[in-house]
Parts: C-alpha cells; structure tokens; sequence
C-alpha cells in the first residue's frame, strides 16, 4: 500500500530507473481563468512535464482521478512528491491504485531542485507572454498549455 513519508524527500536514493513525479496544484487565475484549477506533475530527475492543464474542480477527488489517469498507461513513478498539504490525500489514494504503489511525500523545498525549477521558470516566461494571455476559454487555455509542454519536453530532451 502506498503511503505518506514523514523523512525528507532528499533523504531518497534515486538510481537511473527510478521514475519520480512531483505534483502541485495552482489557482486558475495564475493561468488566465478564474473558475478552474491546474495540475502540474513533473517528473524528476529528468525535467520532463507529464501533464499541465486546466480543470474544473467540481468533483471531489478530481486530482486524485487525473493523477490514476496519467499513470494509466504503465506510467507508475516510484515517488510522487507535494508541495500541497491538500494534495498529499489525493496523491496518495491515486499511488494506491497504481500497479506498484508509490510513497508520497509532502517538500515544500523541492522546487528548488533543477528539474523542477527549470521548468516551473519557463512555464512564468509562458504565462507573461501577450499571445498566451489573449486565450481566455478553458480549452483555449488547455491548447496553449500542451503546445508549451510538447515544446519543453523536447527541448530538455535535446540537451
């Protein structure tokens, strides 16, 4: 069974296979629309964007639901890592389900670890850009937020 770490999460030996996926969840309004709620989960050490989008937070356990989505095609990591207090609940009823479960862990410091901080900057230059505050719609939003994360996790996977 899947559960919550009280160590640190640096205290965690992470070898060439292990798959690691932070998840933190942002106000709508940062992106452009009020009324819904983003995920973000990246995975780490590899600086690579699993999913960025817009949701509606209208049924409970949504994140819990999307994260099971996200890791629905043998995409398990071993660790999920918060810096969301009200996510530690969600993640770890998501890692319960997955075909080996994971340990989560609550960091506020992790985003200052490279793989994440370098995309959480890039993802702020994107959200200061013009062209990408003139989307107001969800799905709109959602469109420009993939091409960002296609676009990103090329790049990182070219250097």
């Amino acid at each position: 069974m899947a559960d919550f770490e009280e160590g640190r999460w640096d205290s965690v030996s992470l070898s060439d296979v292990s798959r690691a996926w932070f998840v933190t969840q942002w106000k709508g309004k940062y992106f452009g629309n009020p009324d819904f709620e983003a995920l973000v989960v990246i995975e780490a050490p590899r600086s690579k964007c699993i999913s960025i989008a817009l949701y509606e937070p209208s049924p409970k356990n949504w994140q819990e639901h999307e994260i099971i989505k996200l890791a629905s095609g043998g995409n398990f990591p071993d660790f999920v890592v918060t810096d969301n207090q009200r996510l530690v609940t969600a993640c770890t009823l998501a890692c319960f389900w997955f075909h080996q479960p994971a340990s989560v862990f609550l960091e506020k410091p992790i985003t200052a670890m490279p793989a994440i901080s370098n995309c959480i900057h890039s993802l702020t230059k994107l959200l200061n850009d013009a062209d990408y505050q003139s989307a107001k719609s969800a799905d709109e939003i959602n469109g420009r937020l993939e091409s960002w994360r296609t676009d990103y996790n090329r790049r990182s996977n070219s250097s």
